[in-house]
């Protein structure tokens, strides 16, 4: 056509689309040239196909406009340093991390005069470390954008080669970690403030527990001697009363009690004392605590302790208020039934058992038990019961603070059995006073 006439008369290129009659379409590039052979003027024209190279240009433009959302979305823009020319080339999302138009790289300036000054100098030997030795390295800066909002920054960066040998370029990419810094120090504030209300609540419980203890102690005391009526014989109704006011006031100590020694285990106050013991011995001691109640509650408890048993490295009276934890439980929950103790070892550890024909536990339930206050409500087989859901929860962690594990097999309707494992090497021989 015209075009094509007029760039073989003005020695120019350009190019061109074309639409054969077959179909289809494709682009070629048409370059002229003017010469004279023998004082005669000839034109060179020469036609290229350029459809490949189109093609391969669009893929190329859509893969950098892929490149630059994917950085965009992930807030990490790549940055290169061309060691020969010094120029420094940022993608867009650099422009975007220090707050800056990338469309006018003459008003960047010199790019370490957006960082902190406290990281500027450590930021210089960032670089001059990746020039050196090209070796990948990283290192986190503070970006502050030209309204003045700081910017939490990771960089790494690693040397390019040319074929030989010889660095020519440093690459790297910046992270705009602000989001993820903000939100590691709002889970620092949460932690913290977490702590706090715990050290609040547990010295509040602390507190508390020690007032409502010594006057708790003075009502138990004087209904103790109205009941056994040592100051004069009662009428029998007063009696009667005063044997309530002892039961109940014991109750809300044991209640006490327990809630100290929780404190005091959050506050990492509680003191373990160890010492060698016998087994058979402490449960011997806590029976009398649970006999009355398991009187009262028609239970039987059944003591099936093995001769030979070793000693246990542990703090007796820790040990005496796991036991009366997990009877008291038996007895309440097995009305009319039974519970048995029985220990063993087998050389790997030596095994405490308490083991109930009680109303027992869900499998859902038993994660619910162990937890300090967790009481399963819900259930209709545990309706009717006292409790404040501290039992269990104490007996695991004062097991755990003398190196033992304690677990519950429980099946609902049929009964519980509390284990507790303590270590080979917390128990010794008692004929030969040696560690087995």
């Amino acid at each position: 056509g015209c075009d094509a006439r007029h760039i073989a008369k003005n020695q120019s290129a350009k190019n061109f689309k074309f639409a054969p009659r077959m179909g289809g379409k494709f682009g070629f590039r048409l370059c002229s040239h003017r010469s004279s052979i023998r004082r005669k003027k000839r034109f060179l024209v020469i036609y290229r196909d350029i459809s490949r190279s189109k093609k391969t240009q669009a893929e190329l433009a859509e893969r950098t406009a892929m490149l630059e959302r994917a950085e965009a979305l992930g807030h990490i823009g790549h940055w290169t340093w061309d060691l020969a020319t010094d120029h420094v080339f940022w993608s867009d999302e650099v422009y975007r991390i220090h707050g800056l138009d990338h469309t006018d790289e003459a008003k960047r300036g010199d790019p370490i005069d957006y960082y902190h000054d406290e990281d500027r100098d450590d930021f210089r030997k960032f670089l001059g470390e990746a020039k050196r030795t090209g070796a990948e390295t990283e290192f986190e800066l503070r970006v502050v954008d030209p309204n003045g909002a700081v910017h939490h920054v990771m960089t790494k960066a690693y040397g390019n080669r040319d074929a030989d040998g010889r660095l020519v370029e440093i690459y790297g990419v910046f992270q705009d970690m602000t989001g993820i810094k903000e939100a590691e120090a709002g889970l620092r504030r949460a932690k913290e403030e977490a702590e706090f209300a715990s050290r609040a609540k547990t010295g509040f419980l602390a507190n508390m527990s020690h007032e409502l203890r010594t006057p708790l102690n003075a009502i138990i005391g004087f209904s103790e001697m109205m009941s056994h009526e040592l100051q004069g014989e009662l009428p029998k109704v007063y009696k009667h009363y005063a044997s309530d006011i002892v039961d109940s006031g014991k109750h809300l100590l044991s209640i006490i009690n327990d809630i100290l020694d929780i404190a005091k285990i959050e506050g990492g106050s509680i003191a373990i004392d160890e010492g060698w013991h016998d087994v058979g011995e402490i449960v011997d001691a806590t029976m009398p605590l649970v006999s009355q109640a398991a009187l009262a509650n028609r239970t039987d408890i059944i003591i099936a302790m093995p001769d030979g048993l070793p000693k246990l490295n542990c703090d007796d009276l820790r040990m005496k208020q796991i036991l009366l934890n997990l009877l008291s439980n038996g007895v309440k929950f097995a009305p009319g039934g039974k519970v048995i103790v029985s220990a063993e070892h087998d050389g790997a550890v030596i095994r405490i058992q308490v083991e109930d024909d009680g109303i027992g536990m869900r499998q859902a339930d038993l994660e619910l038990a162990l937890t300090p206050f967790g009481r399963i409500d819900e259930s209709h087989l545990t309706r009717g019961f006292q409790g404040n859901g501290l039992g269990l929860p104490l007996a695991k962690i004062l097991t755990e603070l003398q190196a033992g594990t304690l677990r519950i097999e429980s099946v609902a309707g049929q009964g519980t059995r509390v284990v507790l494992e303590f270590p080979a090497d917390a128990a010794r021989d008692p004929a030969q006073g040696e560690l087995v």
